[in-house]
């Protein structure tokens, strides 16, 4: 299959970090609000806190057992290197600031320091194992990680909130929280999730996971 012709299918899933810290819920709800109490138009542009995650890759999987049988192989590798990488140490990630994609899309700032460079390589790892069982991401060649968590996003409902007269993010809806510390948390999972909602928990569907730092143990839910 051509690299030209897996960027034009839609991915199905993805490989996340996810982000329980009550405290980074409980800032990112804040900020939410207060950027409702300026712009309520834009309230359906708004991502669910329950939904919270670093994307480390997404990538389109065909239904079959086959392909399912590639992925879990691909992340049970993916901890024993990544494992490797960390040495023991923890995958902790502070998140302050926001920042933004072409004023599309809001998000909170991972901090930059060592913790980061191990996040960067833990997406090299994902992203090598996967390759090595013939796992394509559906991202376009070349695109850099850019770990963050999204809180607010126009793309797919562009065309709808400009009808409300919502072009863009404006800066001065969250320009007072642009240098506060939303708090860090500390990975201790990759999950590979499916763009679908779980209906109890309000996350992702989690269809396999790896736990870091103890190689022996996996789980599958």
């Amino acid at each position: 299959m051509s690299s030209q012709h897996i960027k034009r299918i839609r991915p199905n899933y993805f490989v996340a970090l996810q982000v329980t810290n009550p405290q980074i819920h409980s800032a990112l709800s804040d900020v939410q609000a207060q950027i409702l109490a300026k712009c309520p138009e834009i309230e359906e542009a708004m991502v669910d806190i329950k939904t919270l995650h670093v994307t480390v890759m997404v990538l389109h999987v065909e239904k079959c057992e086959e392909s399912f049988n590639r992925l879990k192989m691909a992340m049970d590798n993916c901890q024993s290197r990544i494992d490797q990488e960390l040495g023991g140490q923890s995958l902790e990630i502070t998140f302050k600031g926001l920042g933004h994609f072409k004023h599309n899309v809001l998000f909170a700032s991972p901090v930059e320091n060592e913790n980061l460079l191990r996040l960067r390589k833990t997406a090299e790892c994902v992203n090598a194992e996967f390759k090595a069982q013939n796992i394509s991401s559906t991202d376009r060649d070349g695109k850099v990680f850019r770990p963050h968590l999204t809180i607010l996003k126009l793309s797919d409902l562009s065309p709808k909130l400009r009808k409300k007269g919502i072009k863009r993010i404006e800066p001065e809806l969250y320009a007072e929280f642009v240098g506060v510390e939303f708090g860090e948390d500390v990975f201790k999972s990759i999950q590979l999730c499916e763009m679908k909602r779980d209906e109890e928990t309000g996350y992702y569907r989690i269809a396999y996971e790896v736990t870091l730092n103890k190689t022996n143990e996996k789980s599958k839910r």
